[in-house]
Formats: C-alpha cells, structure tokens, sequence
C-alpha cells in the first residue's frame, strides 16, 4: 500500500475512536481530581485504573492496525513498541503532578527525574521511529501523520 493511503487510513482511524478517547480522558481526569480530593475513597482509584486501562486498550488496538499495514513483521513489533512506549509517556505525564502532591515528594528531584523520564522517552521515540522507517519506508511518520498532505478521494 502507497504512502499517502497510508496516511489516509490512519487518520481515519484517528478520528473514529477520536471520541471515545476523549470520554476515557476526561473520566481519567476526573478520577485524578477525585483522587487527590477524596484520597481514602475507593471510587476515585478504581475510575483512574478503569479509564487508563481503557485508554490502553484503545492504544493497543490502534497499534495494531497501524501495524498491519506493514509488511516487515519487525517494523510491525517496532510500532507497537513506539506505541507502547507513547502510552507509557502519557501515564507518566498523567500521574507525575498528582503523585507528587498525594506522596508529598520533594520537589527538586521529583522535576528532575520527570525531565530525565521526558528526555528519555523522547529520545526512545526518536530512535524506534528511524528504525521502523529505515526497515519500512512506506511507513509515515508522526510527522507527516500530522502534516497537511492531500487526502486521497474514496472512490
């Protein structure tokens, strides 16, 4: 399959469980609020768990319809990973501030290993990314996911 469909179906994709991702995010951030309010009731951790959970599920799945679209089954293993390695960016930005004010952490060190995580798990995106093109060229990047290419008329 051509590049440019590619990108065509992705987005797609995208916008299909678009909603649905943002039901589960402002669940979560509720749950987190909740959370940080009414710390010894239960509800509040078992709405954070549920939503993330889901938020995962809804990551896995997209993972792998990205991923079917290659044809290398290690470009395929690559993507999920940098899928999996996005989502373990998102819980560690939707957890740090809350943990650090329920834990009550000392706030230097805390900003300083978030900052370390964020690199890190910059610089690990960076690198799957190169490997999955240098293995699937068809394969677009976040980039031009984002970028303004021409969407192909369905016929």
């Amino acid at each position: 399959m051509e590049k440019r469909r590619r990108i065509q179906r992705i987005r797609e994709e995208k916008e299909r469980i678009a909603f649905v991702r943002i039901i589960f995010a402002v669940l979560f951030g509720l749950g987190v609020f909740s959370f940080i309010q009414y710390d010894t009731a239960t509800w509040p951790k078992i709405l954070v768990g549920v939503s993330f959970l889901a938020h995962g599920c809804l990551h896995w799945i997209e993972a792998k319809r990205v991923g079917a679209f290659s044809d290398s089954r290690p470009a395929r293993n690559l993507i999920r990973l940098r899928y999996a390695v996005d989502f373990a960016l998102i819980g560690l930005i939707a957890c740090f501030f809350p943990l650090l004010i329920w834990l009550e952490l000392p706030l230097v060190p805390s900003f300083v290993g978030y900052f370390i995580g964020l690199l890190l798990f910059y610089l690990i995106d960076v690198y799957l990314e190169r490997k999955v093109q240098t293995l699937d060229p068809l394969q677009p990047t976040k980039k031009e996911l984002r970028s303004k290419i021409p969407v192909l008329k369905a016929r």
